[in-house]
């Protein structure tokens, strides 16, 4: 076994004992093993750094600039310290994600499911993509969006012979129809990263008060999406679509399960009176193992397919090295930016929007859209505005700020080259990350961001 091997090995022990450490430090409300996961989550970043791309060695070495220039500034580190919790916790949902999906790697249903949302007419194929999306990647997280992305692209290749023009025209409509079913995630799924950012950074938030709103805004999402889809050229040249044997069981067997699982997630923090973050890093991994299990129930050998699973599960910790150092760098360089940036400047931007919260949350949108334009991921203003926000009191709805925030991320995630999505798209269709992104989504993204300006005012 040679010495980059062993490395691997305990950097991805470091990375299990981190997740355990945030599961422990949210219950029991201590700082401490937040501070230690994030030591670890530092450690298993540096044994697998040879495996990064060249975004996430950006957003890396953006945030050790931007941590270097924290310490020489002499700004206030166990303020710092305090937000480790903050930091911390998105790694930790891609870790216990990424052993769910090991388990759905191999499932037959997932793949029937795909495909057979994929194998529809133009007519019905938008909503069914942006519906299958929506239950895949809430159960896969990015992993869903590549998984239906994959089979989406691979289909309009197969059946008979197409003009380039055709295909091209659709794998963006499958593009972005996927990219909007991903995104609308994040106004209501309990697992998606914006939402728990949000809860983590505003107290007395919960999934269950934001949820209804969350559904609403992601109804609208998506139908601005379908508006425009149907305003799309048609190919005229089409496959004819070829029905999937037990398709629409497939979907509604995921359905169920998605159902179940954030059921239980919610249940659980109830019954167990912790907070509903900690709940779901229990839940997704024990489901994980339950799926696994009765792969083989009731037959013998349950108990092995589950230990087969935490063994596999283990080995591909080092591939999901980009996404935790893209998460573990975007929230860092976001709190050190709002600690970089001088008390008076905060409050002086903030008192720009006077006394109406809808020039704030407007501002708040268009910001991260802007910036998710030039290239900046959008966790990172996301994290700057609500640090600066929390920590001069701002006096404005927490739901409110928490439409702004994610209507600008969700709006973002269709079109920012820094984002998984958009790179995970351009990479398996061989083309620049901003024609994708920008020219396939733009207008799309400014028509969410000014409905969404729109909203602002009226909620105000």
């Amino acid at each position: 076994m040679t010495f980059r091997n062993v490395t691997l090995k305990f950097g991805s022990f470091g990375l299990v004992l981190a997740a355990i450490l945030v599961i422990f430090g949210l219950i029991t409300g201590a700082i401490e093993p937040a501070i230690a996961a994030l030591a670890l989550v530092f450690f298993y970043m540096a044994t697998t750094f040879y495996l990064l791309k060249s975004s996430a060695l950006i957003m890396t070495g953006a945030a050790i600039f931007a941590a270097i220039l924290y310490l020489v500034l002499g700004r206030d580190v166990g303020a710092l310290l305090h937000s480790a919790g903050r930091i911390t916790y998105l790694p930790a949902l891609i870790i216990v994600l990424s052993v769910f999906r090991t388990a759905a790697q191999n499932s037959p249903i997932i793949n029937v499911a795909g495909r057979y949302i994929v194998n529809q007419p133009p007519s019905r194929r938008y909503l069914l993509l942006t519906s299958g999306a929506n239950v895949l990647c809430v159960l896969l997280n990015v992993g869903g969006f590549a998984l239906l992305h994959e089979i989406g692209i691979r289909a309009v290749r197969q059946g008979k012979e197409k003009s380039q023009r055709t295909i091209e025209i659709q794998d963006r409509r499958i593009t972005r129809a996927t990219l909007i079913g991903f995104s609308s995630t994040f106004f209501w799924s309990p697992f998606g990263l914006s939402l728990n950012l949000c809860l983590a950074f505003l107290p007395g938030t919960t999934w269950l008060g934001f949820a209804p709103i969350g559904i609403a805004i992601s109804i609208v999402f998506i139908a601005i999406g379908w508006m425009l889809d149907r305003m799309e050229k048609t190919s005229g040249n089409g496959a004819v679509p070829v029905a999937e044997k037990g398709g629409a069981k497939a979907l509604l067997g995921m359905l169920l399960m998605m159902v179940m699982l954030t059921a239980t997630a919610v249940l659980g923090e109830r019954v167990l009176n912790i907070p509903l973050q900690a709940v779901i890093l229990i839940v997704i991994p024990l489901f994980a193992f339950l799926w696994a299990m009765s792969a083989r129930f009731p037959e013998k050998g349950a108990f092995a397919e589950a230990g087969n699973l935490a063994v596999t599960a283990f080995r591909q910790l080092p591939s999901i090295t980009n996404e935790v150092a893209i998460l573990t760098s975007a929230s860092c360089l976001g709190l050190l930016v709002a600690g970089l940036l001088p008390p008076e400047l905060v409050t002086k931007v903030l008192q720009l929007a006077g006394p109406s919260p809808s020039l704030l949350g407007a501002g708040i949108m268009v910001t991260i859209f802007a910036l998710a334009i030039v290239g900046i991921n959008p966790m990172v203003p996301a994290t700057a505005i609500l640090t600066a926000i929390v920590s001069a009191d701002v006096q404005v709805s927490a739901h409110f700020l928490m439409a702004a925030i994610i209507i600008g991320w969700a709006a973002s995630m269709t079109i920012s080259p820094t984002t998984a999505t958009i790179a995970i798209a351009s990479s398996r269709l061989n083309m620049n990350p901003f024609r994708v992104g920008l020219g396939w989504n733009g207008p799309f993204s400014v028509c969410v961001v000014a409905v969404g300006v729109l909203l602002m005012f009226l909620w105000a």
